[in-house]
């Protein structure tokens, strides 16, 4: 468990129908000269084995009883891919336009705070045989542990790795019980004992 900081804790509290507290990143694949074979169910095996590398991206927010605190994350909770990678067909022709549209459909939802706070969607449907990966992520700013931060450090590491010949890491941490309300309502200054 990790308490949010105060600075960090706009997340939850910000959100509003107004102003949304995610942001996306958005890469476009030209398939014509990378990699033809690169599919839908290639991009989920691939996002299922990294993600022992993303921390983050296996974070749950827990509120507090009471409201006592800020919320705290949950660490190495459960991802259900199905939910958190996904299909999206930008409408035909595929130019500029409509990709500008499929982008603010998924922009203007806001993310689920019951799960881990993160969706990625691979868009078909570009025009000249392009691809998109579009990540929707919340990052914790004060810290710099956001989920941002560890998907470039996590290919970084994957990267570096393949170089030298080394396998990365594979083994998933234990999946820890749901926290009972005596963690929960543990003053913030006993965290740093752990």
């Amino acid at each position: 468990m990790k308490r949010l900081s105060g600075s960090d804790a706009y997340m939850p509290y910000g959100e509003n129908p107004n102003l949304a507290v995610h942001t996306l990143k958005i890469v476009v694949i030209d398939l014509s000269q990378d990699d033809r074979d690169f599919t839908f169910d290639r991009f989920r095996r691939i996002v299922q084995k990294r993600l022992l590398d993303l921390e983050p991206l296996r974070y749950r927010l827990v509120d507090i009883p009471l409201k006592l605190h800020h919320p705290m994350w949950l660490q190495n909770c459960d991802v259900d891919l199905e939910f958190h990678v996904r299909r999206v067909m930008v409408p035909s022709p595929g130019g500029r336009c409509e990709f500008d549209d499929t982008i603010a459909r998924i922009a203007e939802t806001p993310l689920e705070l019951h799960r881990p706070l993160w969706e990625m969607y691979f868009a078909e449907g570009l025009a000249d045989d392009k691809v998109a990966v579009i990540a929707k992520v919340v990052g914790r700013r004060r810290s710099g542990h956001g989920a941002d931060t560890k998907i470039g450090a996590a290919a970084q590491r994957r990267a570096a790795a393949a170089t030298c010949g080394r396998a990365a890491a594979t083994q998933r941490p234990s999946i820890p019980g749901k926290p009972d309300r005596a963690e929960l309502l543990r003053p913030p200054c006993w965290t740093s004992l752990d």
